[in-house]
């Protein structure tokens, strides 16, 4: 980043503005399979979190508490040829030391790509950071397998039960005996037992505020325990000093200080179980999704399930197609605007021959466009009448998602042998032949086996059954 405060500025301005087009592109193509849903909503949380930190050095650079954006605005308006002079070889100077110091800082790229392919790469940061188990499925269910085993290896409590009504009432606390809840295992179990149900609620709902809901449910849990309100805790009362014995007084302070610290132990441990009450209601439908799931398991056979996972699987995969073409599309419709924007604020550019624009948005020269052919025009009826000037586009149309959806629109697979094929009537002939073909070169045992006679007559396996059967042979 640059060491002055206007440029910092600048770019926290251009960060917002780009945050703002993604936020904007991501709501317009809402994702609709559950793994798109869930990362949707990560790359929805990080552009937030960038938004609101470039917000914050912005406001700390316009509150200027220490001046020096005001005397960097100063030192811009020097009025003299010298001091504007010195002032460039300053900022020169600086700039210089700025880069020998980092010579390998990566420059941010990021934002002058596609919107589409910043969203891609963003995609694979997070599926690689964010992990799901299968029995997760992306955050469908909840896993508790291993919570399951740590419960029933608990004192005092019923380990017969199974996972299915172990997910009925995990959060019923006050069935477990107040035995168990003195032990160090179970104060354990009650730690794992929130980190997870945290950790999945940020994993599959990341746009929620988790330190308002915890700080909602501490200051609701305060109060009720104040008022001794906490259902299977009760608070003990402190008990008077009725004598004056110096050995007693002594014992019944050590008496009350152990009191007091089972007391502590107690609290941490109750606050447990009303922040594990308060998350299994916020995950909720999720809970329930999952105990409809384990029943169905319950009800089906290996190969049936191993059905459903893979017809899954394949929907998903379809819709995510489906969804990536469709921002794919977009991205370029946003592009083209972008240009026709900029066009428009640099005015009308002399193009009499109607030529393509070049990188520096000016018409490229006459030759280039006659040494490319970009003045022939293609037009592939497969696409849709869609239009492709020169052949190198016209060649790698075939392979782009336009034509390889046009193809499967017709039944027919997009191999080499449909290449420069753009008719669809040609394209259903070409098909009908191929089929043909490989009908033909199939074996067919009636007219291909052959079969000799004794006097050396040799018939198809066909004919030499009719005879067979007619006695001539």
């Amino acid at each position: 980043m640059s060491s002055t405060l206007i440029e910092q500025a600048r770019t926290h301005h251009h960060d917002l503005e780009h945050s703002i087009k993604s936020l904007v592109f991501e709501i317009q193509h809402k994702s609709k399979t559950q793994k798109r849903i869930v990362f949707q909503n990560h790359r929805i949380n990080h552009q937030v979190e960038k938004m609101q930190k470039s917000a914050e050095e912005l406001l700390n650079i316009y509150e200027d508490s220490n001046g020096f954006r005001r005397s960097e605005i100063e030192s811009l308006t020097e009025s003299t040829l010298q001091k504007t002079i010195a002032q460039f070889d300053t900022r020169l100077a600086e700039m210089r030391e700025y880069h020998r110091n980092f010579p390998s800082n990566p420059m941010n790229r990021d934002a002058e790509l596609p919107i589409f392919e910043q969203i891609t790469k963003l995609q694979q940061e997070l599926e690689e950071k964010i992990q799901f188990s299968g029995e997760e499925s992306f955050g469908k269910y909840v896993d508790l397998h291993s919570l399951y085993m740590q419960y029933i290896n608990l004192p005092h409590v019923d380990n017969s039960i199974d996972y299915l009504n172990y997910l009925n009432q995990f959060h019923m606390f006050h069935r477990i005996d107040q035995k168990t809840k003195e032990k160090a295992s179970y104060r354990k179990y009650l730690q794992d037992l929130f980190d997870y149900l945290v950790d999945f609620h940020k994993r599959t709902q990341p746009l929620s505020d988790l330190t308002q809901i915890t700080k909602s449910i501490i200051e609701q849990f305060e109060s009720d325990w104040s008022n001794q309100k906490v259902q299977g805790w009760s608070k003990p009362s402190n008990e008077p000093e009725e004598s004056n014995n110096t050995d007693q007084t002594k014992k019944k302070r050590k008496r009350r200080g152990k009191s007091n610290t089972n007391q502590d132990v107690n609290k941490s441990t109750a606050l447990l179980e009303r922040k594990i009450i308060n998350f299994t209601k916020l995950l909720d439908d999720v809970i329930e999704s999952t105990k409809i799931q384990i029943e169905k398991k319950q009800g089906r056979t290996w190969e049936e399930i191993e059905n459903d996972l893979e017809r899954e699987e394949q929907a998903e995969q379809k819709a995510e197609e489906t969804e990536l073409a469709s921002m794919e599309a977009g991205d370029q419709y946003i592009e083209e605007e972008q240009e026709e924007t900029e066009e428009d604020k640099m005015g009308a550019i002399s193009n009499p021959l109607n030529l393509p624009m070049g990188w520096d948005g000016k018409p490229i020269p006459y030759w280039l466009y006659k040494l490319h052919g970009l003045g022939n025009e293609y037009k592939c009826e497969i696409c849709g009448n869609q239009t492709y000037w020169g052949p190198r586009a016209f060649e790698r149309h075939f392979q782009e998602w336009r034509h390889h959806n046009g193809m499967r629109c017709l039944r027919i697979p997009n191999t080499r042998h449909f290449h420069h094929i753009t008719i669809i009537a040609d394209a259903l002939e070409l098909w009908e032949k191929i089929k043909v073909q490989a009908d033909e070169q199939t074996w067919k045992g009636d007219t291909m086996e052959e079969f000799e006679d004794k006097d050396g007559n040799v018939y198809n396996k066909k004919t030499f059954e009719d005879l067979k059967r007619q006695g001539i042979l």
